[in-house]
Order: C-alpha cells, then structure tokens, then sequence
C-alpha cells in the first residue's frame, strides 16, 4: 500500500470503523492525521448552519484545509443513510462520482456551512441521494420521512501530505440531535476531563496535580466513564417503509502517538481497553473519540508522562 494511500485509509479508518490493511496500526497517530470531525449540529433542518470541526493528530496549528458539502449517492439502503454507521465505504466523501455540491467551499479550519432552504425538496439533489428511476411523488416522500444525508467532506494537506476525510450530517425536518457528552477516562486511579468552557477537545486531570505519569512498557487500563444519560432517541426508515425508533449507542475509538492499545476500539459490554506505554521516555499524546451512531461526536485529549 503507497503511503498516500494508506493516509486515506487511515483517515477512513478513524471516521468509519474500519479499514483493509495493512497498516502499522490504525490507533497509531505516527503523521499527520484527521481522527473525527465534529458537527455542530449532527441534524439541522434545510436553511440552517452547520459548523464542522476537525479532530487532528499532527502538526495540530499547520496545514491548508480545504472542504466541501455535498449530496451523493450513498451505499447504505434507500431512506436509511445513517445505518451502514461503522462499515467501511471505499468512496471519498464529495469525491464520489455522482455528487452533486450544495454550498461554496471553505479553506477555513472550521468552517460554518448554510444548507439550502430547499434541499428537501430539490429534485436534482433527491435524485441523487435516492435514485434516478423513483418519481418525484416518492422523492419528495422519502425527503420528508427520512432527510436527505448532506456530506461534508475535507482534505488536510500538511508537508505535502493530504489527509481526506468525511462527515455526514442529516438534514430532516422536525428532527435536531446533540453530540454526545465530552467523555471522561480514569488511568490509574486519576480521572482526566475536558473542562465544559473549553471550545477544543484538550482533557486534563481534575485533581490539578498534572499529567499522569507511567512507567516506560507498563500496561495502562483505560476506563471510560459509562455515564450514557446524553443517548437520544430517533426514527429511521426501514425497508418495509415503516417509521422505526432507535436508540443512540457509544461508539469509542482510541488513539495515541506512540504505544500500542489491545483494543483500538470499544463500546459496553465490551472489556475496556488497555494502552502499552512506549519503552523510552516522554509525553505520549492519547486521544478518545466517542460517536452515538447518530452522527454524533465528541472527542478527550491527554497527555500522559512517560518515565
């Protein structure tokens, strides 16, 4: 596999839950990398705002981004674009063939993007996110009952490497949904947080006593907080036509720029995860990416001493 290619990859890995190999480890933030994008909003109604901001690993203050929005054509079944949640599409977010862009670009960091008050209803962009052959009656039905999934979509180039990457955002009438709660991780009786006033994913430790300090090749268990009272309740569209309620999940990826986990991912029932400390001296950056399946996202970054 190039290295162009397996930074694609990569970055799919972290926004999807999965990825052919090989690569080193896809936990391993070893060069610049976009790990998640937050939405804020995840679901927005047509004519509204919907700010998106990148989780980064590398080279965090560089780099040109440069992003789109767009309708494509989805692989998950008609009516269900939030479903196929965790499987890996082979796809690059508005690079598909077939998308149709519905707002300006942006080269911002963050950039804040308009959806048009009309989406809904538009039947060029129906086509696309449903099918050509359906009538417009049944575009249009489908647009009401289940939204249309809008892709944001963001190429991060730093030192001459790009990172691609995406986000889907519903746009559905009626509907809003929040990103989960900042999550918390206790390491070794310590418990790092982010702080509810910061705008950033920066965690620290609440005893204010400073990073956590572990010894070089010691196995570290991580214990994410299972507080879950954030889950949200929404609807989906099945095969059958049928409006059907569903409840949010945890999701949780896991990353650091040096060690190895034993799982890069997790969600309850499942054991948590443990993380090797390198076996040479320094900070060692680690990162918990938390999503609902609900388009959802919220992310924790710490740092831990190694000695």
């Amino acid at each position: 596999m190039t290295r162009a290619r397996r930074i694609v990859c990569a970055a799919l890995a972290a926004l999807l839950f999965g990825c052919p190999g090989p690569f080193a480890s896809p936990s391993l933030v070893d060069y610049p990398r976009v790990l998640a994008v937050v939405a804020e909003a995840p679901t927005v109604e047509p004519g509204a705002q919907v700010t998106l901001t990148p989780i980064v690993g590398g080279s965090v203050n560089t780099g040109v981004f440069s992003w789109s929005l767009c309708v494509r054509p989805e692989l998950a079944s008609t009516g269900l674009p939030l479903s196929s949640f965790g499987a890996f599409e082979a796809e690059r977010g508005c690079d598909t063939e077939g998308a149709l862009v519905i707002a300006p670009p942006s080269s911002e960091r963050s950039p804040t993007f308009s959806v048009p008050a009309g989406l809904l209803t538009d039947e060029a962009a129906l086509r696309v996110a449903f099918g050509a052959n359906l009538s417009g009656e049944t575009l249009r039905s489908l647009a009401a009952r289940a939204g249309v999934t809008a892709v944001a979509s963001v190429t991060w180039t730093v030192d001459g490497m790009t990172t691609h990457a995406f986000k889907r955002v519903l746009i559905r009438l009626g509907e809003r949904n929040t990103n989960p709660a900042a999550p918390s991780v206790r390491i070794n009786g310590r418990t790092v947080r982010r702080s509810p006033a910061r705008a950033d994913e920066l965690c620290e430790p609440d005893d204010g006593m400073g990073p956590i300090g572990v010894a070089m090749g010691a196995r570290v268990l991580l214990e994410p907080s299972t507080d879950e009272s954030w889950v949200e309740q929404f609807t989906i569209l099945d095969a059958s036509g049928n409006l059907v309620e569903q409840s949010e999940g945890s999701f949780r990826s896991w990353f650091s720029t040096a060690g190895q986990f034993d799982l890069g991912r997790s969600r309850a029932p499942d054991l948590n995860p443990s993380w090797v400390a390198p076996r040479v001296p320094g900070d060692v950056t680690l990162w918990l990416i938390l999503r609902d399946g609900h388009g959802g996202t919220s992310a924790c970054r710490w740092t831990i001493a190694v000695r």
